[in-house]
């Protein structure tokens, strides 16, 4: 079944400039929690038919006029369309040379949209209300998002609600408290999905992105939030297993990790001094398993009831465990094919020597030369 594409460009204010459906390569690469990358190759002559009639005159000043533009990519295969990896790409840099057989060709490379989260800083004074939080962690995300690009106290900071917006609060994830003044916002995000993901009661992992809202009357954002997994979830209800015997994973690694084991817990709850109320807990087959074998671990709970201490101590345990993580290669074949089957972001199953694995898609790379496509993702049950 063929697989089609198309490139729209916008302007620095979001507006269409134009199409171009015939390119000479294309590399993109799509990252959960992270920023993707897109490199795309173009004849001059296509580019200038893209912009030539765009009111910026952005044809009059190339390159230097797609600086800061966004393209779109749009992919077709069957009846399955999509914008790819749900973001635009903000063009930074412009190459331009001449083509092996003549004429002169353009390469355009930006980062995904996740490059505005990158744009901000948390600029507030330490223990304020927007550096001391607390509150469900998806939550606190979307504040710390919105007080940084959409109600920051300096206006300049802030983006127009015609560009950009933040998706309403789900209260999905654990309550955490954090502080985080003067830092760099993805790692805010960062330590927010940490504290989620590391919570002594309901752990969660958090996933987070800003996604192509519209593309009409303008280009358009949403900052989003996703608890488990931030596609769909093939791993249950009719899973999509990946396994070398079907040709869909290479490269499959399981690293067993004892590094950070715990198998020895205290948690102190409420109380002070000798009065404090604690609860141990020990899983002797571990422990024991050498003289050397014991690592232990504190928990402070004393926010807790006395009625969870035990449930808290039996979670820090379970976290404690050592680890068997996977990782693998899956492929865009037969069966396992990109856009109906799988996407960025699922949760699928791998198996690899007898053992099966829940794993999430973190990573996708999508290559195109002429009309040959390879696609490929990193797949793991880690992150």
């Amino acid at each position: 079944m063929p697989v089609e594409y198309s490139l729209s460009l916008y302007s620095g204010v979001g507006r269409k400039i134009g199409n171009v459906d015939e390119f000479i390569a294309l590399d993109a690469v799509g990252r959960v929690n992270g920023i993707g990358e897109m490199a795309v190759v173009l004849a001059a002559e296509n580019l200038r038919k893209a912009v030539e009639n765009d009111a910026a005159a952005v044809h009059q000043h190339l390159p230097d006029g797609l600086v800061d533009t966004w393209a779109v990519i749009e992919r077709r295969y069957g009846g399955w369309r999509e914008v790819l990896f749900d973001t635009a790409w903000q063009i930074k840099d412009i190459v331009k040379e001449l083509a092996e057989g003549g004429g002169s060709v353009y390469t355009l490379t930006g980062p995904s949209a996740d490059v505005l989260l990158e744009s901000r800083s948390v600029l507030y004074y330490a223990s304020g209300p927007n550096t001391h939080k607390g509150d469900y962690a998806d939550d606190m995300m979307k504040d710390v998002v919105r007080e940084n690009l959409v109600t920051a106290t300096d206006a300049d900071r802030n983006l127009s609600s015609e560009f950009f917006q933040v998706q309403a609060d789900m209260s999905q994830g654990p309550q955490v408290t954090l502080s985080f003044a003067w830092q760099k916002l993805p790692d805010v995000l960062r330590k927010i999905a940490k504290a989620s993901f590391d919570h002594v009661t309901t752990p969660k992992r958090l996933y987070y992105g800003l996604v192509v809202l519209s593309l009409s009357p303008n280009l358009k954002f949403e900052f989003r939030t996703w608890v488990n997994q931030r596609g769909r979830d093939r791993s249950k209800a009719e899973p999509l297993v990946f396994s070398p015997d079907t040709g869909s994973l290479i490269g499959p690694k399981v690293t067993y990790r004892y590094r950070e084991e715990v198998n020895a817990v205290l948690v102190a709850g409420s109380g002070e001094g000798s009065e404090r109320k604690t609860v141990t807990r020990q899983d002797a087959a571990r422990s024991k398993r050498t003289p050397f074998s014991r690592r232990e671990r504190f928990v402070d709970a004393r926010s807790a009831s006395d009625d969870e201490l035990d449930s808290i101590a039996a979670q820090a345990l379970a976290r404690g465990r050592p680890t068997k993580l996977f990782e693998g290669t899956a492929l865009d074949v037969p069966g396992y094919r990109y856009g109906p089957d799988w996407r960025l972001g699922d949760m699928v199953v791998a198996e690899f020597d007898g053992d099966a694995f829940d794993c999430r898609i973190m990573t996708v790379r999508i290559s195109l030369r002429g009309k040959a496509e390879a696609i490929e993702a990193r797949l793991t049950n880690g992150e």
